[in-house]
């Protein structure tokens, strides 16, 4: 299990501009954050999933060939199936995982990395390269908000991000799985982002929901 750490966040605001993920992706490997941290917090931006989940990431939840990622454990209790963009895949490709098929475990410790952890990585990351502050956390959120900008839709930024519906017709009814469109959110998510790290404009075409 990823050990949380005993402080409790609020909820917050902040969120990293174009500029800011440019700036962090490209300056992470400059600092003395481990490679595996750096990883995870790229797989972060590059997924929007959740610090516990990516940490938990396992060899045997990973489809290379159909670039499918399976969530069994997830925070509102519903397993999740996320395509993988193909910068996140291959940040995947280029880690080395236990015995036990985990990705992110501890040198030292030898168990799988804490959140608390990550988060320390992220304060000195912010202090050493005169960065503004933010936490894992943040960055879900800048997943959400510049995949807003990508022209990907609130409906399907949730769908992708695993967010509860609550809804009676969400909660009750809905059975599909939706994975085709959470496809095209990959697709155009990659695209974006790799706009922004290489500073080429994407030919992003918005999704379009269904009548």
């Amino acid at each position: 299990e990823v050990l949380k750490s005993d402080v409790k966040e609020s909820k917050g605001e902040r969120h990293l501009s174009e500029d800011e993920v440019k700036r962090l992706w490209s300056e992470l490997p400059q600092t003395a954050i481990n490679k595996k941290t750096i990883a995870a917090l790229k797989l972060m931006i590059a997924t929007g999933q959740r610090e516990e989940e990516v940490l938990r990431m396992n060899k045997k939840s990973i489809d290379a060939k159909s670039m499918l990622w399976e969530l069994d454990k997830t925070k509102n209790g519903k397993p999740q199936v996320i395509p993988l963009p193909d910068i996140a895949l291959e940040i995947i490709e280029g880690l080395d995982s236990n015995r036990d098929g985990y990705f992110f475990v501890s040198a030292v410790t030898k168990s799988l990395i804490k959140t608390d952890s990550v988060s320390q990585s992220c304060g000195r990351f912010c202090k050493k390269m005169d960065f503004e502050k933010f936490t894992p956390r943040d960055l879900r959120r800048t997943w959400k908000t510049l995949a807003g900008k990508a022209g990907i839709t609130k409906f399907d930024r949730d769908r992708y991000q695993n967010h509860a519906m609550n809804d009676v017709s969400s909660e009750h009814y809905d059975r599909y799985d939706y994975l085709a469109e959470k496809r095209q959110v990959a697709v155009i998510w990659n695209e974006y982002l790799t706009g922004i790290l290489t500073d080429e404009d994407s030919n992003i075409i918005p999704l379009k929901r269904k009548a």
